[in-house]
Formats: C-alpha cells, structure tokens, sequence
C-alpha cells in the first residue's frame, strides 16, 4: 500500500458481485508466516450484502496501551461532520509513531495475504489513519467512507460498557474488543451509538483501490458521495 491517492473510485460493479459471491462462503485467512500467527480471522456479509472481515491482534496488550498513550496525547481537529468524539487528523502515519507503524505493518499483511478478499495485489493503497478517544457523551452519527474501497477500524482501549458498531441500515451490531480489527467496505454506513463510559479510543484508516471503473458507475458513486455531504452537513454539530 502506497501513500498517495490519485482520485479513482472504487469498486466496479462486477467486482463488487465477485466479492459477494465469495462471501457466500467466508473465505479463511492464508498464514504463511510467523507474523500472522495467532490472527483469528472471521469473515462475514452483513444484511446490506457487503463484506465485513474481523481480526485480532496476536500481541494486543502490548500494542494497545503504547498505541493508547500516543492517540491519547495527539493534537484534536476539534470539528468533523459525523464526529463528536476528539478525533486527531487524519495523516498521523506520516509521524513514523513505532507502534502505529506496526500495527500498519500487520495490516499489510493482512491485506496482502487475503487477496481471495480485498483483490489483486497492488490494487490497494493506504490514504488516512486517524485517532479517536470517547468520552461519556459521545458518539458517532451514520455516515460512510466513500469514496475509499475499505474502512479499518482498531479498537485501542474498551473499557466495560463501551459502545459497540453499529452498520445503519440493517442495525447489525458488533461488540468491540481491545486488540479487534475490523475491516469493511467503505460504503457501509456505520455508526456509534452514545458512550456511556470514559476512555474508548480507536485508530482508524481508509484504504483505496485503484482499479479503473466505468463512467457510468463513477457517476452513481458521485451521486451517493454528494448525498453523504449533504447528510453530514444536516446532522453536523460542533464538539
């Protein structure tokens, strides 16, 4: 995954069905090294027919309470549409933090050993990694990630009673856990429902795929990414 993002979309229309097709039967994860050893991957299609994988980390208390120190102490933008929690910017791999860019590293890999998943090496590239910590009160509204192929999401810290993710549409909820990586189409709309405790904190990142798509299906996904703005701007508040 590279660093630079040139402005195609997303998916093409076939390739989205293919994806479907091979979640009819999640696909299991290819370990062909010690590095991977440990990841319990769980691959699954949520009522919106669009694909979501789980991991997790094999070493997650180490990782988590370095990664948790650093996101904790990162300069807050203060302001994002769907966004009421304290959220950094969005270029934070550009620091070279170590255990960001491990945990980086271990996404890669990931990435790169479950073509029969995310696609063809060399068609992905790594655009944004950004941190978030939630304070009682605060939540996320629905949104999506379009234009971006796929959306991660690494839960740092979850104390007891930490909200879950929620997938709109359908309600499909997912209970996070320290050291969980989950890793879904960027057009899934998602949400975070209210915390009701201190101290949940993520590092999230978009991914983009560079296979060309047809004029007519960069038009329909231009459509839904000017309906998301105009979404978000609706439900905006400052925090």
């Amino acid at each position: 995954m590279e660093d630079l993002y040139n402005g195609e979309p997303q998916l093409t229309d076939e390739e989205v069905e293919a994806l479907r097709e091979k979640y009819k039967n999640p696909p299991m994860l290819e370990e062909d090294s010690d590095f991977l050893q440990g990841t319990q991957p769980y691959a699954f299609e949520v009522p919106e027919k669009l694909a979501v994988v789980e991991f997790l980390h094999p070493d997650p208390d180490n990782i988590c309470d370095i990664l948790h120190n650093y996101v904790k102490d990162l300069p807050k933008i203060g302001y994002e549409p769907s966004v009421n929690a304290s959220m950094s910017d969005r270029r934070i791999h550009e620091q070279q933090n170590p255990a960001l860019m491990d945990l980086l590293v271990w996404l890669q890999k990931i990435i790169t050993n479950n073509t029969q998943i995310f696609g063809k090496e060399g068609c992905l590239r790594l655009e944004e990694v950004w941190g978030t910590t939630f304070k009682k009160g605060d939540n996320i509204v629905p949104h999506n990630h379009m234009p971006f192929a796929w959306t991660w999401i690494f839960y740092v810290n979850v104390p007891v009673g930490s909200s879950p993710l929620i997938f709109s549409e359908s309600k499909h909820t997912v209970e996070v856990s320290k050291g969980k990586l989950l890793i879904f189409e960027g057009r899934l709309q998602h949400e975070v429902p209210e915390c009701t405790v201190d101290g949940r904190c993520i590092v999230s990142g978009n991914i983009a795929d560079l296979t060309p798509v047809s004029a007519e299906n960069a038009q329909e996904l231009q459509q839904l990414w000017e309906d998301q703005q105009k979404f978000e701007k609706k439900n905006a508040k400052r925090i």
